[in-house]
């Protein structure tokens, strides 16, 4: 069997999500991969969620999660970024709720606190809310040109165009 690989490009998630009885709550991927099978790979790129995300009564891992709730160690996620508060009877993360994901240029805001669940680290950059409007910068620079720095660098995914972000009045958003 050949793997196949999955592709989540431009994603955004503006609803708050609740699940029960799951392995995983994500703003974008709730579960990603197969624990035996690893029949491809999961690449999210550009994307971000802005929703409350809730898991309850889950299994023993239950893990909710800005990008994706629980990773089974297949998932690239690059150039994304999480203000919703997350909650789980188990774990939550601020990108990955639980799982050996790579993370490159991935950003949530600093409001994990206001959640519940054990807390697992994720490889982001923790923002505040200055940050966040671009009205302070991260380590020199702004948020918008980060995330479009990548988009640049990038240009596109097997063929398929990265969106520009822009500012909004509250979070980066992606050019419709």
């Amino acid at each position: 069997m050949h793997a196949q690989n999955s592709y989540f490009i431009n994603c955004a998630n503006l609803a708050n999500l609740s699940g029960k009885w799951q392995t995983g709550a994500g703003g974008i991927i709730g579960s990603s991969g197969e624990s035996e099978t690893k029949v491809g790979n999961n690449y999210i790129y550009n994307s971000y969620n802005i929703g409350d995300i809730e898991l309850v009564n889950g299994t023993t891992y239950a893990s909710s999660g800005g990008i994706v709730g629980y990773d089974y160690g297949n998932t690239i996620i690059e150039n994304c970024y999480n203000v919703g508060i997350l909650s789980s009877s188990r774990n939550i993360g601020a990108i990955v709720g639980n799982g050996s994901t790579n993370l490159k240029n991935c950003f949530y805001l600093n409001n994990l606190e206001k959640g519940s669940g054990n807390v697992i680290e994720n490889n982001a950059t923790s923002i505040n809310e200055f940050q966040l409007k671009g009205q302070e910068k991260i380590d020199g620079k702004d948020l918008l040109d980060l995330l479009n720095t990548y988009v640049e660098t990038k240009d596109s995914i097997n063929d398929i165009k990265l969106k520009t972000w822009k500012n909004a009045e509250e979070y980066p958003v992606l050019e419709r």
